[in-house]
């Protein structure tokens, strides 16, 4: 009789740590959705994917629309787009004439000019 009794009070002690750490195998099972959850948050999910596709539609419209704009401005300005701006820097990149240091310069030109 004694040893049921130790053992029962043992193991309510082993239970109340368990639960305090949160090791306890009730809880997690009770924490763990169901299928009629996990058809909600997959419905969730779903829901969210499509406004997120719906938002970077009209994102895409609207950037679009900005780029006509400015195309159109451009036109009508006559300025140079980021395009050919960049076209550009990179033949000005490859075909960049070397600098000439001052000395260098003054060797060459043989002539003074005055002005």
């Amino acid at each position: 009789m004694s040893a049921m009794l130790g053992k029962a009070v043992v193991s309510n002690k082993l239970n109340q740590i368990t639960k305090g750490l949160g090791l306890d195998d009730k809880e997690e099972e009770e924490n763990q959705p169901s299928a009629a959850d996990l058809k909600k948050i997959k419905k969730e999910e779903l829901q969210k994917e499509e406004e997120k596709k719906k938002r970077e539609e009209i994102q895409a419209k609207r950037r679009a629309e900005r780029a006509g704009k400015r195309d159109e401005i451009r036109e009508k300005y006559g300025l140079k787009g980021k395009e050919s701006e960049t076209s550009v820097k990179t033949a000005n990149d490859t075909n960049a004439p070397t600098k000439k240091t001052q000395v260098e310069d003054k060797k060459s030109s043989d002539k003074c000019y005055i002005m």
